[in-house]
Order: C-alpha cells, then sequence, then structure tokens
C-alpha cells in the first residue's frame, strides 16, 4: 500500500535576493415536490398594530380537497396559536416546533368558491415573518411584521424573545417610514456577562474584538452548545479548522475530458481559492503580499475578498497546482502546459496582455480579480453626518481593498485578516475560509466567507457578517458582488467579451454561457434558507470602490450604462431581480442591452446587536457545453435527500435544455428501469414508449446556446411506497444519433397513515441492518432524515437514541403537534460519532409514540478500516534572502501545517513508514528561436535535522508506525521531525540566471517494501 502527496517547491531569483516557496499539491428534511397552481394564493387585507400586539388579515385562496395552510415562523413564539385553535377549533390546528411551521385545516372554513378569510396576531414588537405555503410546500406569500431584524441569528442563545437592545416601534419602524433616522441611530449601551470565558488551551483572548469584554453577547446568559453537535468555529482547536498564512487552491473531484480545442485527452479539476487564481497557485502568495497596494495605486495587490472557482485542465499525470506562466497560450510552440478557465475579470491575468488600460490610462499588469467582494454599509455611519446623498435606504458603500488613509478600517482591519482551511466532513473535500473585520469607532463587523464542494459538485458560498463592536448596529446589511467576465489561459479575450446574464428560470438565479470556454457557470440565489434577500443581474464594481454623489452604485436609478435602467436596486427595501423573473433563457436587463457585468446581492436591513450574525448563502456551478443535446432537471432529489411527494397526485417535474447541434430534440422519461449498465440503461430510456415530447428552438438559439424550458406531469398513484427513481435523456432529432446525458430525480412515497404511528428514515440511507450497516466513511459526523404519520392521534414524542446512550428528542421539544394523516418530516443534522473509534456496528434508535404506541425504527452504521490519510504542511516557506556569487547560504524552513498521519488499517502487525523524496530544482525556459525548453539546475542541497536528504532518493521520517486490531484511526503527528529542522543550502553560481526554480517533494505512507 502507497500513499503519496506531492508538493511542489519554487525558488525565484532576482538580483542578489533569492525568494524560496514550497507549497502543496494533492491531487435537508425530503423535500416537497413542486406545483405551482395558481389556484392557491395568499391576500393580504389589512394590517392593524396597537401597543400590544399586530393583527393580519388575510384571504386565502386553497384546494377545497385539501384546504391546508403551512405558516412558517421562525419567531413561532410570536404568533398566537391559542387564537387559531379558538378560530378554527384545536384539532385542526399543528405545531411542528422543529421546523418552525403551524399547520392549520381549514376544511370548515372554506367557501364553495375555496376561499375564506382568517385573522392572525402576533404577541410581540419584535420582527416577525410569516411565510405561507400550501400541502405542496409552495410557497405563497411572504410577510415582515416589525421588520427591524428578520433573518438575524442569534449565536450566543436560541431565546426567541425580543433583545434588551432591540427599539420599540417608536424609535425604529423601517416599514412605515424607512427615511425617519434619527432614533435609529442612538446607540444603545449593551448589557454584558460577569464572567470571562476564555480558551483553556491557548488562554488567548477574543480575536474579534480590541477587548474582550466588547464581544460578549446581548444576553445574560449563553447557552452551552450541545457536544453532540460538531463545532465549526474556526477559533475553536477541535473544529479542524487550519490557519495559513498564505493562500493555495482546494481540488473538487476531477472527471477524465477532451481539450476542447486539441480534442487531446485531459483530466479537469474544479478548483476554489481566494484572490486571483494566479496568486493561489504554486503554494501561493503570503497574505501580507496580497494586502499590499497595486501597482496601479488604487487598492490592494490581491483582491483575496473575492470567493472564486476555475476549472484547470491538465495532462492525465499532469499537476493542478503548476503556476500560471506569463506567456501566450495561443502559442502553439507552448501547448504542453496547463489551461485555465475562470469566470471573473482579472482572474488570473498575467503581465504579457498589455492591451488591458485601467481607468488612469496606465497600463495594468497583475489585476488580482478586483470585481468580486464582499463589503457592508458600515461607511454610511462614517459618512452620515457630512453633506451628501449618503441615506439609510441608498448607502454609500466602501470596498474592502479601498486603502485610503483616512478610513484604514472601514473597508479592512489588514491586521485581522486570517485564512484557514479544513477537510469537509460530509464530501471530505477541502474547504475554505476567510475571515476580516470592517470597523468605525464603536461598530465592527467581523466578516467571515467559506466556500466548499456540495455533493452535486457544486459550490456553496456562505458569508456571515457578525457584530463583535461595542453598539448595536441599527441599520444593517451586508452585500456580495460577483464579476461574471470569461478568462482562458490568464487571459481577456476580447473577441467575446459581451455577457448576457441570462434566467435559470422559476425565480432560481442566473447564468452565462461562452462557447470558446466550452461551459457556462450557474448561480443559484434562492434555494438556501439564507439565501440574499435581494440580488440583481445588472453590475458590479472594483473592490477599492467607494461610492460618491455622483457614483451610487449600487443605487442609481438611472443608470448611463444600461441605457438608463435601474443599476443594480433602488434602494435597500428593493428586491432588484429577485421575483422579477423574465423566464427561463430571458436576458434580466432586457431590450437594449447587450451585456451585463455582474450580480449585486445583499442582506435584508436589520439591526444588529453585538454578537448577532446574519448569513448570506449561494452556489454556484459549472456546467460543461458539449456537440451532445444538453437536459438539466430542476428538481433535485436524491438518494441521500429524496422528494416526498404525494401518490394522490400527479407528480409535475420541469427543466431546461440546450443543444448546439440542431434545431429540434425530443426527451424521454423512464420511472425505476430495470438496467443498470449505463449503455443499457440509455437504450432502454431511448425506447420509443419512453418519448414525452419534442421541442424546437431558432437558429439564433441554437448559435448561442440560451435554454429552454420543459416540463412533464407523471401519474404516480400506482407506485408502491419508498424510493423511486426517474430517469431522463435527450435525442437530436436532426441527425437521430447523439443523446444526453441521462438525468434523474429520487423520490419518496410515504407509508399510508394508520391509527398505529408510523417512522421513516429516508436519509442518509434509506434501509440498514446489522448486516448491511451504513459507512460514514471518514466523518465524525452524521445527518439523519425521514418523516413520521399518525392517523388519530393529536400529539407525538419523537426521540433517538445512540447505542445505550441517553434517550434525545428530536427537534428542540420531543413532543411534536400532528396534522392527522399527513406525512410530517424529521431530521438530525450533525450528530457527532467522533468518540466512536471502533470497527464495531453502531446503531441509533428512531422513536415515535403516540401515547399508546411506540414504534422504533433503528439505523446501523460502523466505521470501517481502510488506507492512510496523509496530511501533509499547507506551506513550507524558506523566505527571503541575499544570494552572493560564490558564497553558501543556509536557509531554515518555517513549516506552515501539520505532518499527520491517520491511519485507518486496522492491523497490529505491518509498519507503516513515511517517506520523502525530493527533486532538484529547475528552471525551464522556452526558446522561441527552437521551440524548445531550456533547463538549469540550482546547485543546493537539502538536509533534516543535520542528516543530508539526498534528492530522488526517498527518506524515511519519523520512526515505523504501528496500529492496533480493532481500531478505526490511530493518529500520528509526525511535525516535531520537520519543524526547525529542514535547511537547504544554496550556492550562489555566476551562471544562475533570474526566475522561478522548482522543485517536487514526494511524501509516501506505505506498508510494504
Amino acid at each position: 500500500m502507497h500513499i503519496k502527496k506531492l508538493l511542489t517547491l519554487s525558488i525565484f531569483l532576482f538580483g542578489l535576493i533569492g525568494l524560496i516557496i514550497i507549497a502543496i499539491t494533492t491531487h435537508q428534511s425530503p423535500t416537497i415536490a413542486t406545483d405551482n397552481s395558481p389556484n392557491n394564493k395568499i391576500e393580504f387585507l389589512e394590517v392593524e398594530k396597537t401597543n400590544q400586539k399586530t393583527s393580519v388579515k388575510i384571504k386565502y385562496h386553497l384546494s377545497a380537497k385539501q384546504p391546508i395552510l403551512i405558516i412558517n415562523c421562525p419567531q413561532i413564539n410570536n404568533l398566537d396559536t391559542d387564537k387559531l385553535k379558538k378560530d378554527i377549533g384545536a384539532d385542526n390546528v399543528g405545531l411542528n416546533s422543529d421546523e418552525q411551521n403551524v399547520y392549520l385545516n381549514l376544511k370548515n372554513h372554506i367557501s364553495p368558491q375555496s376561499s375564506g378569510e382568517l385573522n392572525l396576531e402576533i404577541l410581540s414588537k419584535a420582527p416577525t415573518v410569516l411565510q405561507f405555503k400550501d400541502i405542496d410546500n409552495n410557497k405563497l406569500a411572504e410577510k415582515a411584521i416589525n421588520p427591524e431584524k428578520t433573518k438575524v441569528t442569534d449565536t450566543s442563545s436560541n431565546n426567541t424573545e425580543p433583545d434588551e437592545d432591540t427599539p420599540n416601534e417608536q424609535e425604529s419602524n423601517q416599514s412605515t417610514n424607512p427615511e425617519d433616522e434619527t432614533a435609529n441611530e442612538e446607540p444603545v449601551k449593551e448589557t454584558a456577562t460577569d464572567s470571562e470565558t476564555v480558551t483553556d488551551i491557548s488562554k488567548r483572548e477574543d480575536p474579534d474584538s480590541d477587548n474582550p469584554e466588547d464581544s460578549k453577547p446581548d444576553d445574560e446568559d449563553s447557552e452551552i452548545e450541545d457536544d453532540q453537535v460538531l463545532n465549526d468555529d474556526e477559533e475553536d482547536v477541535n473544529s479542524g479548522w487550519n490557519q495559513s498564512d498564505r493562500l493555495g487552491i482546494s481540488t473538487g473531484k476531477p472527471v477524465e475530458t477532451l481539450d476542447p480545442d486539441s480534442g487531446e485527452k485531459k483530466i479537469a479539476y474544479p478548483v476554489i481559492y481566494f484572490g486571483a487564481l494566479n496568486y493561489a497557485l504554486g503554494g501561493g502568495i503570503k497574505i501580507s503580499d496580497s494586502l499590499s497596494t497595486d501597482r496601479s495605486g488604487h487598492g490592494r495587490k490581491n483582491n483575496i475578498t473575492a470567493a472564486n472557482s476555475a476549472i484547470i485542465l491538465t495532462k492525465p499525470d499532469g499537476d493542478p497546482n503548476d503556476i500560471q506562466r506569463d506567456t501566450d497560450y495561443n502559442d502553439k510552440k507552448a501547448t504542453q502546459r496547463n489551461r485555465w478557465y475562470t469566470s471573473t475579470y482579472g482572474d488570473g491575468l498575467m503581465t504579457y496582455d498589455k492591451s488591458i488600460i485601467d481607468n488612469d490610462n496606465q497600463k495594468q499588469t497583475e489585476f488580482g480579480s478586483q470585481r468580486n467582494f464582499t463589503t457592508t454599509n458600515l461607511n454610511y455611519y462614517a459618512e452620515r453626518d457630512l453633506p451628501g446623498v449618503n441615506s439609510v435606504k441608498r448607502p454609500d458603500l466602501f470596498g474592502p481593498g479601498n486603502i485610503d488613509k483616512n478610513k484604514k478600517k472601514m473597508g479592512m482591519d489588514t491586521s485581522s485578516f486570517k485564512f484557514y482551511w479544513k477537510k469537509d466532513p460530509v464530501t471530505t473535500l477541502t474547504e475554505q475560509r476567510i475571515v476580516f473585520k470592517q470597523s468605525h469607532s464603536k461598530k465592527s463587523i467581523k466578516i467571515s466567507t467559506t466556500q466548499r464542494f456540495g455533493l452535486d459538485g457544486s459550490i456553496i458560498i456562505t458569508t456571515e457578517f457578525k457584530n463583535v463592536g461595542k453598539e448595536r448596529i441599527p441599520e444593517f446589511t451586508g452585500y456580495t458582488f460577483r464579476d461574471v467576465t470569461f478568462m482562458k489561459d490568464h487571459r481577456y479575450e476580447t473577441r467575446e467579451s459581451k455577457n448576457v446574464l441570462r434566467s435559470l428560470g422559476d425565480n432560481r438565479g442566473v447564468y452565462a454561457t461562452r462557447q470558446s470556454h466550452n461551459g457556462s457557470i450557474e448561480f443559484h440565489l434562492t434555494n438556501f434558507e439564507d439565501s440574499p434577500y435581494a440580488w440583481s443581474a445588472r453590475g458590479t464594481k472594483s473592490s477599492y470602490f467607494q461610492s460618491s454623489n455622483e457614483h451610487r452604485f449600487p443605487f442609481n436609478t438611472r443608470s448611463k450604462e444600461i441605457f438608463g435602467k435601474s443599476d443594480s436596486f433602488n434602494d435597500i427595501y428593493d428586491k432588484g431581480d429577485n421575483g422579477r423573473d423574465p423566464g427561463l433563457g430571458k436576458a434580466f436587463a432586457g431590450k437594449g442591452v447587450s451585456w451585463e457585468s455582474g450580480i449585486s446581492m445583499h442582506t435584508e436591513n436589520q439591526s444588529l446587536g453585538v454578537g448577532k450574525t446574519v448569513s448570506m448563502t449561494y452556489s454556484t456551478s459549472v456546467v460543461p457545453i458539449s456537440s451532445d443535446p444538453m437536459i438539466d432537471v430542476h428538481q433535485k432529489g436524491t438518494v441521500k435527500d429524496p422528494i416526498m411527494v404525494d401518490p394522490s397526485k400527479k407528480l409535475k417535474l420541469n427543466g431546461s435544455w440546450f443543444y448546439l447541434g440542431s434545431t429540434r430534440i425530443s426527451i424521454n422519461c423512464l420511472v425505476d428501469a430495470k438496467e443498470t449498465d449505463p449503455e443499457k440503461l440509455k437504450h432502454q430510456i431511448m425506447e420509443p414508449i419512453n418519448k414525452i415530447a419534442d421541442y424546437r428552438q431558432s437558429d439564433y438559439e441554437q448559435s448561442k446556446g440560451i435554454r429552454k424550458p420543459w416540463k412533464h406531469e407523471i401519474d404516480i398513484s400506482n407506485l408502491s411506497a419508498g424510493i423511486h427513481t426517474i430517469y431522463f435523456a435527450a435525442k437530436d432529432e436532426v441527425g437521430k444519433t447523439k443523446t444526453s446525458p441521462i438525468k434523474k430525480v429520487v423520490i419518496k412515497i410515504p407509508r399510508h397513515a394508520t391509527k398505529k404511528p408510523q417512522i421513516e428514515i429516508d436519509s442518509p440511507v434509506e434501509s440498514s441492518s446489522k448486516d448491511d450497516p451504513f459507512d460514514p466513511e471518514y466523518n465524525d459526523g452524521l445527518n439523519l432524515k425521514g418523516s413520521w404519520s399518525d392517523a388519530d392521534s393529536k400529539n407525538v414524542d419523537l426521540t433517538y437514541q445512540l447505542d445505550d446512550g441517553q434517550e434525545m428528542p428530536i427537534g428542540e421539544n420531543k413532543t411534536h403537534k400532528n396534522i392527522l394523516g399527513v406525512p410530517m418530516p424529521w431530521h438530525i443534522n450533525n450528530l457527532s460519532i467522533m468518540h466512536i473509534n471502533d470497527v464495531k456496528v453502531h446503531k441509533i434508535d428512531i422513536k415515535i409514540n403516540d401515547g399508546n404506541d411506540t414504534v422504533i425504527e433503528t439505523f446501523y452504521f460502523q466505521k470501517r478500516n481502510g488506507a492512510p490519510i496523509l496530511e501533509v504542511p499547507a506551506n513550507i516557506n524558506f523566505g527571503s534572502n541575499h544570494i552572493i556569487p560564490n558564497k553558501d547560504q543556509v536557509v531554515t524552513a518555517d513549516v506552515s501545517g501539520p505532518l499527520r498521519v491517520n491511519d485507518f488499517r486496522g492491523v497490529s502487525n505491518k509498519a507503516l513508514k513515511i517517506s520523502l523524496q525530493v527533486k532538484h530544482f529547475n528552471q525551464s525556459t522556452f526558446d522561441e528561436d527552437s521551440g524548445k525548453d531550456n533547463t538549469k539546475t540550482l546547485t543546493s542541497s537539502l538536509s533534516l535535522d543535520g542528516q543530508k536528504i539526498p534528492f530522488n532518493t526517498p527518506v524515511q521520517i519519523g520512526p515505523d508506525l504501528y496500529t492496533e486490531d480493532g481500531v478505526w484511526k490511530k493518529t500520528t503527528v509526525l511535525s516535531h521531525k520537520i519543524n526547525d529542522k529542514i535547511k537547504l543550502k544554496i550556492h550562489g553560481n555566476n551562471h544562475d540566471s533570474n526566475g522561478d526554480f522548482s522543485s517536487q517533494w514526494f511524501w509516501t505512507a506505505s506498508d510494504t517494501i
């Protein structure tokens, strides 16, 4: 068994100085099917406020056969459910505190015209959000009552009552008088706890505050975190987050592909990183270097608030972490390097391209991805007393790359910037996080942005804004701006400079396509609980941007750039393009606008107390363009997260298609295929009997790859209870030979409700047993989901028990209100199994009790032995040193990150050896005349703890390692074997030229000779 990790070490020599760097490269509860029925809707008739409560009168239109209305309310304790029980009957009101849902059966309160009226009462002045859904979980309407602090997460407590710093209606009522700012802007004194808590290991003060007392939450008592839930606080030593002083890339799952230009076989690596790609490759530049001033003097060298991604094509044996070279890829003599596809202006732009001119007519050489950035409205408070048009409704913004000396901490407090990485416990891929602060006077916001890969290959980006200052921020909005410009091989293609941002349909988000890049990028902006409140596909700016009276972005109401249309938003209450979908494949800017530069998004305006956090999440996906028909299904049911459906109704599915090959396709559909072999499965799907429709497109739509809609209804009344898979594929109706890749949707039909309670487990697998337990692989947490039902009980208790441990409630309370006969979802998130370190079969009992009967479903799992995992340092840095001709210079490595072995073999009689093999430092230069690479070798030697490490020869690091029989994981840390012990001796030769010298380091874990 051999586990090998490849590292690339680069030396850059210039003049008498050598800069030497080493860097690493290593290769919900179930949802309900959508049914957008026009018959179901909510109308708001009136809202009446008194000193004690707020009354909301609604008119509903629902199906007379199933008049179920679901009210989702994150502040569910504010809603007067006793009044609802009195009005429509206690038996017709169900409460699910875990899901924050109230279920109303309006069967006795609906007219022959399928309508009725209802009065709701809010018993608090605190912000309350009411979202109305029908029985199919379709969103009908949403209303914010007292909308000062909606979507705020209190990180210190689960208390749903208003905080001490929450102003009353007279102090702040943005819904009725948003221009009245005087009352909102008075600082509110925060309370603090009497005791201070520090981490035992580091004994350090809170890094998010200049004074440890300042960062304490509003609430007097902080809730102790449940140790059964995995921790994600990057400052906690047990969270798994590792800090690094250098940037880098994280790779997703590679796939085989063909080079779209040459047709050669390549490997496509999706990668994530912060800042510009050229600064993240090859081990990445230092954070301090990124934060330095760029050559134009405008902003920072590398905008590391940019959450970026790319596709890197390598040869089958290539390294995606190879650095970009400052040459033109279109030169046919240089076609053996990697290819880089990015989607942000200036991301990976290199010095050879002299055609780019900045606003001051100065030629730029390094752009650093300036047009993706995150910021807040904190600058409003810095400038609210100055003359001008700055206001709460249209605040002056200040980018994180702005280096105005009078506002040193407004854009970014550079001393607070930190970069982290860790292994995602779900996907086992590496995720990344940046953290920095924006500060003004007593106000300070900690901004944390996390990028990670989803199970479907998408990239999920979450930004959290936390108040770590000394006073409440009465009006707060957080912003993210994303440029969409296609870059290829570190250059900007002017021949296809105009991007058209089009709709994904159904208010799902935005996409843009570039045929020369053989793909499109999608932005999914509405499928998360904390999706952006407002978003607009009409522009962005640079990270060093600052609003002014003349430049009101993103609140220009008549922008000259887009022919007099609104730039992004009229004001902070305008949701932009959110809810204004032009239709699948249609451009958001509309007629007369042939380009859009990017996407703007922001949180809802709200009060943010000390210690409080608001978050915003969206995702991106890269979809390759193919010469075959392409099809997508909007519903995303999977085996681990199936769509729960009602078999009494037809299942409605829809999606999109595009095809560059002809103007006509057909789509086929198959339920529960018999075949498993991919080729036989495709043949079965494409049988004529499974054809559902023909579709056409215009020649223009074909040439641009514009997506077109499709839809289909399936009768599922005859399907049995359980999991079912629905397959789709498209076929060229002109040539009759080309077909699309197969797309599939997994649905779940629940069991029929009975008087005896029922509970089902759907995820992570539908069934498990002692003989066939679920394998969590290398994860330390479990997410379980399922459904329950009961035909005649008003209340049921839901609990779970891990092995013989304590019985725990599912949700906040174990007692759940029941809607008779309606399947209800349950879930257990991030259940920690970190303490289990054996390979025995374990179980989790999921229990439901209705007072008469108890039903138990058991989930079995087993951690299994496997190959060891070798973790190598994130960076090994030799610093900057004077190299004098004919003199030797010895440099000690600064090692960042652990050298650690997680041994999962579970066999005690085999030694595991960790070894290191180092290649020579070489410099390759391309000779344009000969068309060949010239190679020079640096005169140097390497030693470890005084012992020479010969080049090209494996050297063992540390002793032989043994594990124990029956043990799942044994961890050995070897950092002390290399920290401060790796030394490089460089001999200054006159023939050594300036430039990059590279070396490859191979770390190997082997239990065989």
